[in-house]
């Protein structure tokens, strides 16, 4: 890792909120190995720990806590915490996703209940909000800030049987542009990444074998299928989709703002 280090976010403070999982932990990892002192935090310790553990086996530090990313008071308090130890807040990447209550749930929407649908609001976007806007106000004292939030293609309308999912994802792009107008004068920068399907991780798995399942096909059938689908004809990687999150949170990035970076090879086109 240290190799292929730039060091665009050197002496920056980051948080990386659901750090444990698979794109949290390579988003934080691509953070220190580009100069940032990492804060990760998840809901689980052991996960966090890993990756905080190949963090310092590559030579860089990483601090961990255990935060559930949806209680208000937590996030409070975790925040109010590292400001205080950090002296600044520079970047927040929360990568809490739609698996937080477990497997997703892939079915007809007549058939969905109203729990599963509003399951993505409360957690996901809730998240999403309840992290930016408590970082904003000591990014506001600083006068400047970057807010990476995750987004995705089902956004775009690219996954049946999934509305809760869907909606969730459409309702990230609307605060992301919501809060960049809001916190602009301000300096803080507020952007999304909506990467496509990546096959690697646990999450995008579950969505195909219930895919597979529903339409009657064999999953590595539909997972060949969805590439094609794609202008590169391949979907995105988690170490791509890092890669992009770090140059948007990075000054490199500094005249973008409010914008909902397509990274999905291509799976949806704007």
């Amino acid at each position: 890792m240290q190799q292929n280090q730039s060091n665009i976010l050197q002496g920056k403070t980051a948080l990386v909120f659901g750090a444990g999982g698979a794109i949290g932990s390579i988003v934080a990892k691509t953070f220190a190995r580009e100069g940032a002192n990492v804060f990760l935090s998840g809901r689980h310790l052991e996960s966090v720990q890993k990756t905080s553990e190949h963090i310092r086996s590559q030579g860089f530090e990483a601090v961990v806590d255990v935060v559930d990313a949806t209680n208000e008071e937590q996030v409070n308090n975790y925040i109010e915490k590292v400001f205080k130890t950090a002296g600044k807040i520079d970047i927040v990447f929360n990568a809490i996703g739609s698996r937080m209550d477990g497997a997703t749930q892939m079915m007809p929407s007549t058939q969905t209940p109203l729990k599963v649908f509003t399951m993505y609001m409360n957690n996901m976007v809730l998240s999403q909000f309840l992290t930016a806007r408590v970082a904003a106000k000591y990014m506001m004292q600083q006068g400047k800030g970057s807010i990476v939030m995750m987004g995705a293609t089902p956004s775009k309308g690219v996954a049946s049987f999934l509305p809760g999912a869907s909606t969730g994802h459409a309702a990230i792009d609307g605060l992301t542009r919501c809060l960049a107008a809001e916190f602009g004068a301000m300096g803080i920068r507020v952007n999304a990444v909506m990467s496509g399907g990546m096959q690697e991780t646990p999450n995008i798995q579950e969505v195909l074998s219930g895919m597979a399942k529903i339409i009657g096909v064999p999953k590595e059938a539909l997972m060949q299928q969805v590439k094609e689908k794609c202008v590169l004809k391949r979907g995105s990687t988690l170490v791509e989709t890092a890669e992009v999150i770090a140059f948007i949170a990075s000054d490199r990035a500094s005249s973008i703002t409010g914008a909902i970076i397509n990274a999905s090879c291509g799976e949806v086109l704007d």
